[in-house]
């Protein structure tokens, strides 16, 4: 039987998200999500929690959730009913929990609600980005259900919708990734291996109290000097690339523009080079 438990602050709910995996960590745990990775989600998880600063596009987020909710109402003939500090948890993992901002009366179905940025190209006219579709699954896996809406508003004035049915091999592989995340990492307090998109969270935890670490293991030395091979040839590529550029406005001889072969070169008023390859008819 699935839990549903109800919180009297937010704080509280904050709190109760760090002790499991929620829909939008799944994304990142599976390396499909834009923003968040497997360390930003560990670190959230194992960190002292802060107070978080509520931002301007998570203010508009929650106060147009429920205009937006009423919009895919009234073009969908469905009723809804909204969930404001509720959680469901997963009848087979108790770490497993879903946050739906709504589930649909009368059918076997849940609601998401979400805003963005006129600039963010998640949405399409059919297909949905990867990182919502995980999301949706994961809410399917905790509550059971078989279907999971979506409305989107982006940019303020552009309205989107879906329709995400239910996977189960998509979610017993998602299961799987999960447990073995929150076993082997969480638990376990090992850190995921960064990535590129770390940064931010790797800057924020510095100590910055000047103490030095000395590390001789064969891994640290490896990876430091495959680090320094790596920017001494960032280098290379970089000095190879502008001598090329400079070679070809010689060639160019002060001509806004060369067709050269099947290329054409640009030469911009801001002295950049810009290389097309021609499209053949």
């Amino acid at each position: 039987m699935r839990r549903i438990v109800k919180f009297k602050s937010r704080e509280e709910w904050l709190v109760a998200r760090k002790q499991g995996i929620g829909g939008s960590e799944a994304a990142a745990i599976c390396q499909k999500h834009r923003w968040s990775t497997r360390l930003s989600v560990y670190m959230d998880k194992v960190a002292d929690l802060d107070d978080i600063e509520e931002t301007q596009p998570m203010y508009w987020g929650s106060t147009l959730e429920r205009v937006i909710a009423n919009e895919w109402s009234k073009r969908n003939g469905k009723k809804i009913r909204r969930l404001s500090l509720t959680m469901m948890k997963s009848h087979t993992h108790d770490f497993l929990f879903a946050t739906p901002d709504a589930m649909v009366v009368g059918e076997d179905a849940g609601l998401e609600i979400k805003t963005s940025n006129a600039f963010d190209s998640s949405w399409g006219d059919d297909e949905l980005d990867d990182q919502y579709i995980i999301q949706c699954q994961h809410y399917m896996m905790v509550t059971g259900k078989s279907r999971w809406y979506l409305a989107a508003l982006v940019g303020g004035n552009q309205y989107h919708q879906y329709v995400i049915e239910r996977n189960d091999k998509l979610i017993g592989a998602l299961v799987d990734m999960e447990v073995k995340f929150w076993n082997d990492n969480i638990l376990a307090k090992f850190p995921p291996l960064a990535t590129s998109q770390d940064s931010d969270i790797l800057n924020k935890n510095r100590s910055f109290d000047g103490d030095e670490l000395v590390l001789n293991d064969f891994e640290s030395i490896e990876l430091v000097e495959k680090f320094n091979e790596t920017r001494r040839a960032c280098t290379e590529i970089t000095e190879l690339k502008s001598e090329l550029s400079n070679r070809i406005k010689q060639k160019m001889n002060g001509y806004d523009r060369l067709v050269c072969g099947d290329y054409t070169a640009n030469w911009d008023k801001a002295n950049r080079l810009r290389i097309k390859k021609m499209e053949v008819c």
